[in-house]
């Protein structure tokens, strides 16, 4: 029952997240949780407490990124609880095109219902973002990529991106549960 219900509530704030709202999610995690990002790119670092932690969301949403989670594992009783999430995630421009799609498995420790420690784990090939030769984007967009550190960042404003495709080894899960 409380794995099924961990499960729930994971799923409840990725999708408050995907729709604007990261308080339920930002509710979750303890005071002084740890978020980890690892690679060189400006996403990377450790984020301690709520505050960076919010910093962290705040940012993705200001990215214009969108998460969906796919399978969600859990294991442990309360006190010690680890989660695995398969998440995917894409950013699109104003026309619908993707801009930007990548897959990640997110590693966590609950303890007593709050997240204490959470890692992502992206694909580091999943992520590229470039232009197609030929096009102007209609926007400001910004995809600036360093496929050697994995340095990443996305944000989509304005009218849209004439076209824009995602390089990469695989464009992640596409279904939804």
């Amino acid at each position: 029952m409380y794995k099924a219900a961990v499960r729930w509530v994971i799923r409840r704030n990725v999708r408050a997240l995907r729709h604007g709202d990261p308080a339920p999610l930002l509710a979750g995690y303890a005071e002084d949780a740890v978020l980890v990002f690892p690679g060189q790119s400006s996403w990377s670092g450790e984020h301690r407490g709520k505050a960076a932690i919010e910093a962290f969301l705040r940012r993705f949403l200001e990215a214009g990124i969108v998460g969906e989670t796919h399978d969600i594992l859990v294991n442990g009783p309360p006190w010690r609880t680890t989660v695995c999430v398969l998440f995917s995630d894409r950013a699109v421009d104003a026309s619908g095109t993707v801009v930007y799609e990548n897959r990640a498995v997110l590693f966590g420790r609950m303890v007593w219902g709050k997240i204490v420690y959470h890692e992502d784990f992206e694909d580091p090939q999943g992520g590229a973002v470039r232009p197609v030769p030929g096009t102007t984007p209609a926007a400001v967009v910004v995809a600036v990529r360093d496929l050697a550190a994995c340095d990443l960042d996305v944000r989509v404003t304005g009218a849209g991106v004439s076209r824009w495709w995602s390089a990469g080894s695989s464009p992640g899960p596409s279904s939804t549960r």
